[in-house]
Protein backbone atom coordinates (compact mmCIF):
# COMPACT_ATOMS: atom_id res chain seq x y z
CA UNK A 1 0.00 0.00 0.00
CA UNK A 2 2.92 2.29 0.66
CA UNK A 3 4.54 1.89 -2.44
CA UNK A 4 6.42 4.67 -4.05
CA UNK A 5 5.85 4.38 -8.08
CA UNK A 6 9.05 5.73 -9.31
CA UNK A 7 10.09 5.13 -13.50
CA UNK A 8 12.72 2.68 -12.66
CA UNK A 9 15.22 0.93 -15.72
CA UNK A 10 17.97 -1.38 -14.90
CA UNK A 11 21.21 -0.47 -16.65
CA UNK A 12 24.26 -3.06 -17.23
CA UNK A 13 27.88 -2.61 -18.44
CA UNK A 14 30.23 -5.06 -18.67
CA UNK A 15 34.38 -5.28 -19.08
CA UNK A 16 36.84 -7.39 -18.93
CA UNK A 17 39.30 -7.76 -16.24
CA UNK A 18 43.35 -8.02 -17.07
CA UNK A 19 45.05 -11.09 -17.39
CA UNK A 20 47.01 -12.15 -14.49
CA UNK A 21 45.30 -10.62 -12.13
CA UNK A 22 43.23 -12.58 -9.75
CA UNK A 23 39.95 -11.59 -10.29
CA UNK A 24 40.21 -12.46 -14.19
CA UNK A 25 40.92 -16.04 -12.65
CA UNK A 26 37.80 -16.16 -10.72
CA UNK A 27 35.45 -14.19 -13.28
CA UNK A 28 36.89 -13.08 -15.79
CA UNK A 29 34.70 -10.09 -17.18
CA UNK A 30 33.33 -7.32 -14.45
CA UNK A 31 29.28 -6.72 -14.69
CA UNK A 32 28.25 -3.71 -12.87
CA UNK A 33 24.64 -3.53 -12.68
CA UNK A 34 22.40 -0.57 -11.75
CA UNK A 35 18.37 0.12 -11.31
CA UNK A 36 18.16 3.94 -11.81
CA UNK A 37 14.75 6.30 -11.02
CA UNK A 38 14.37 7.93 -14.65
CA UNK A 39 12.21 10.61 -12.94
CA UNK A 40 14.80 11.86 -10.75
CA UNK A 41 17.81 12.67 -13.07
CA UNK A 42 18.73 9.31 -13.32
CA UNK A 43 19.56 8.82 -9.72
CA UNK A 44 21.14 5.37 -9.19
CA UNK A 45 18.52 3.30 -6.59
CA UNK A 46 20.60 0.53 -6.44
CA UNK A 47 23.64 -1.36 -7.33
CA UNK A 48 26.02 -4.22 -8.02
CA UNK A 49 28.71 -5.78 -9.27
CA UNK A 50 30.36 -8.93 -9.76
CA UNK A 51 33.92 -8.32 -8.28
CA UNK A 52 35.08 -11.51 -6.25
CA UNK A 53 34.86 -10.29 -2.91
CA UNK A 54 32.31 -9.11 -0.96
CA UNK A 55 33.93 -5.82 -0.04
CA UNK A 56 35.30 -4.41 -3.27
CA UNK A 57 31.00 -5.12 -4.31
CA UNK A 58 30.01 -3.20 -1.25
CA UNK A 59 32.54 -0.28 -1.51
CA UNK A 60 31.23 0.31 -5.41
CA UNK A 61 27.43 -0.35 -4.40
CA UNK A 62 28.52 2.66 -1.69
CA UNK A 63 29.93 5.19 -4.37
CA UNK A 64 27.32 4.50 -7.22
CA UNK A 65 23.86 4.70 -5.34
CA UNK A 66 22.94 8.03 -4.93
CA UNK A 67 24.40 9.46 -7.80
CA UNK A 68 23.23 10.91 -11.20
CA UNK A 69 23.60 8.86 -14.24
CA UNK A 70 22.79 12.35 -15.88
CA UNK A 71 25.44 14.54 -13.97
CA UNK A 72 27.68 12.51 -12.38
CA UNK A 73 29.29 10.76 -14.24
CA UNK A 74 33.08 12.34 -13.84
CA UNK A 75 32.23 12.63 -10.62
CA UNK A 76 31.95 9.06 -9.66
CA UNK A 77 34.70 8.00 -11.64
CA UNK A 78 37.23 10.10 -10.29
CA UNK A 79 35.52 8.75 -6.53
CA UNK A 80 36.30 5.66 -7.81
CA UNK A 81 39.68 6.15 -8.95
CA UNK A 82 40.72 7.86 -5.64
CA UNK A 83 39.07 5.01 -2.93
CA UNK A 84 39.57 1.91 -5.59
CA UNK A 85 43.89 1.36 -5.58
CA UNK A 86 43.01 -2.37 -7.57
CA UNK A 87 44.08 -4.01 -10.26
CA UNK A 88 40.42 -4.26 -11.58
CA UNK A 89 39.96 -0.15 -11.53
CA UNK A 90 39.91 -0.10 -15.57
CA UNK A 91 38.00 -2.75 -15.97
CA UNK A 92 35.43 -1.12 -13.24
CA UNK A 93 35.48 2.46 -15.19
CA UNK A 94 35.33 1.16 -18.31
CA UNK A 95 32.10 -1.13 -17.40
CA UNK A 96 30.47 2.05 -15.57
CA UNK A 97 31.15 3.84 -19.02
CA UNK A 98 29.64 1.19 -20.69
CA UNK A 99 26.27 1.54 -18.18
CA UNK A 100 26.30 5.15 -19.21
CA UNK A 101 26.47 4.47 -22.94
CA UNK A 102 23.31 2.22 -21.94
CA UNK A 103 21.84 4.87 -19.98
CA UNK A 104 22.40 7.83 -22.65
CA UNK A 105 21.05 5.68 -25.73
CA UNK A 106 17.87 5.06 -23.68
CA UNK A 107 17.46 8.51 -23.12
CA UNK A 108 17.74 9.62 -26.64
CA UNK A 109 15.24 6.54 -28.01
CA UNK A 110 13.10 7.99 -25.45
CA UNK A 111 13.64 11.48 -26.81
CA UNK A 112 12.80 10.42 -29.97
CA UNK A 113 9.70 8.49 -29.27
CA UNK A 114 8.27 11.93 -27.68
CA UNK A 115 8.81 13.24 -30.96
CA UNK A 116 7.92 11.61 -33.74
CA UNK A 117 3.99 10.87 -34.10
CA UNK A 118 2.48 7.59 -33.79
CA UNK A 119 0.36 6.66 -36.57
CA UNK A 120 -2.37 4.29 -36.52
CA UNK A 121 -1.35 0.97 -38.13
CA UNK A 122 -3.54 0.38 -41.17
CA UNK A 123 -3.75 -2.62 -43.02
CA UNK A 124 -3.97 -1.83 -47.00
CA UNK A 125 -5.33 -4.31 -49.66
CA UNK A 126 -4.19 -4.31 -53.11
CA UNK A 127 -7.11 -2.24 -54.22
CA UNK A 128 -7.27 1.36 -55.78
CA UNK A 129 -8.25 3.38 -53.54
CA UNK A 130 -10.31 5.65 -56.32
CA UNK A 131 -11.75 2.27 -57.40
CA UNK A 132 -15.37 1.82 -56.25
Amino acid sequence: MGREKRNKVLFSGYARLPDGTCGAEVIKIIGVVVVVDMDDDGRILDAECTLPTGVARKLVAEILIGQSLARDQEKLLAQLATVFQDSSLRALISAIRALYNRYASHIEVQQARLTIPVLPDRRYDNRDATAS
